[in-house]
């Protein structure tokens, strides 16, 4: 039996069905990607100079994603801020940790970190010496994350009593990737080889 050939009409209301198919299937494949996997963060502020500056874009991985030293992650606004927030992950849960906050040095688990990335190396830690900081654990406990900026002297993180640890469901993702400007294209980890 014979294919009828389809009319001029018909080809053109089918070639509208074929292009409706394909636009919700795309608007479909990106609501979940963005939902699910990846999601988009707007850097305000300077605590993470140089790393970041302010009015970066970022894109954000949150989908199975467990937190490592180093890295650069979103967290659920601290509550005084009215914004989220982005800090380096800097001890985890189990680490023995031990900061000071004279001479702007940091050990974990006896060794001191080498933080090539943060602005001014080797600068005292300013206000945080004045009675901004509080008591840290020797141990991170568990399901906590002591996060600084990589301005340490610009950034409100967990120094500061008014943030300190970071509670594991409080952190959103981590950035992997920065967008924009165009010219600063940054990927910061590649994601495929931290899981």
């Amino acid at each position: 039996m014979e294919e009828k050939e389809l009319s001029g009409w018909e080809k053109l209301v089918k070639a509208g069905f074929d292009l409706a198919d394909i636009v919700v299937s795309t608007f479909a494949i990106v609501a979940f990607v963005c939902t699910f996997l990846i999601m988009k963060f707007d850097v305000s502020g300077t605590s993470m100079l140089n790393t970041l500056k302010d009015a970066d874009k970022l894109l954000v991985w949150h989908f199975m994603y467990e937190p490592r030293r180093g890295d650069i992650i979103t967290i659920k606004d601290p509550g005084y801020l009215n914004k989220n927030i982005i800090k380096r992950v800097i001890a985890k849960p189990g680490d023995k940790f031990k900061i000071d906050l004279d001479a702007g040095k940091v050990w974990v688990n006896d060794e001191l970190l080498n933080e090539t990335y943060i602005k001014d190396p080797g600068k005292t830690f300013g206000h945080y010496r004045d009675g901004g900081n509080w008591d840290y654990p020797e141990v991170i406990p568990q399901n906590m994350y002591f996060c600084m900026g990589d301005n340490r002297l610009g950034s409100s993180d967990s120094r500061w009593n008014g943030i300190g640890l970071i509670r594991r469901e409080d952190i959103m993702g981590v950035a992997f990737v920065r967008y924009w400007p165009i010219n600063t294209f940054r990927l910061f980890k590649f994601l495929f080889w931290s899981f």
